[in-house]
């Protein structure tokens, strides 16, 4: 939705947390237990601006042993530059704060599905795009926050005007038709 933002402030925070994760994701500690928490950072003090908007047919179902790409790349209306990076999914907790989940032993922010040691997940930072073979069947939470930058002209570099997260349950079916 469009929102008319009250007054210049420098910083504002949207948050959305709903609970429970499924019980059956196979990367997480205690899964059902914990609560999914997504925010947007926005800096307002230097323009307009909004944030990226993802695409809603992210892939979300892959298949054993064959490769796929995940893309969560996005479109930035302000043609602001964007940068992608695989990080823990949240939760919220007490005193509006947020905590990263605890992956299960042989999983990392880096390698969120199960694949073969020889062939690792990859990640592209510049497009957003996730390429993955997995090895194993189970349904894995992926997360990624964006940074957006804009080109400053005076001081010829770029500065981070917002961020977003993007965080969402993967499943790996043993066999596709």
């Amino acid at each position: 939705g469009t929102y008319t933002l009250p007054g210049t402030c420098a910083d504002f925070t949207f948050n959305y947390n709903n609970c429970c994760r499924n019980p059956n994701i196979s990367n997480l500690v205690a899964p059902s237990g914990q609560g999914i928490f997504i925010r947007s950072v926005l800096n307002n003090m230097i323009s307009n601006n909004s944030t990226p908007k993802f695409d809603p047919k992210i892939v979300r179902a892959l298949c054993v042993n064959k490769l796929a790409t995940i893309k969560f790349g996005s479109v930035d209306a302000n043609q602001d530059s964007l940068y992608y990076r695989l990080v823990a999914p949240k939760t919220n907790a007490s005193n509006c704060t947020f905590n990263s989940l605890n992956y299960v032993s042989g999983y990392s922010v880096e390698q969120p599905i199960s694949t073969a040691p020889t062939n690792p997940a990859v990640f592209d930072s510049l497009k957003g795009t996730f390429y993955v073979t997995p090895s194993q069947q189970g349904i894995y939470q992926v997360s990624v926050a964006i940074d957006e930058y804009r080109w400053n002209p005076v001081t010829m570099s770029r500065y981070l005007i917002g961020r977003s997260f993007c965080d969402i349950p993967v499943i790996v079916a043993a066999t596709c038709n």
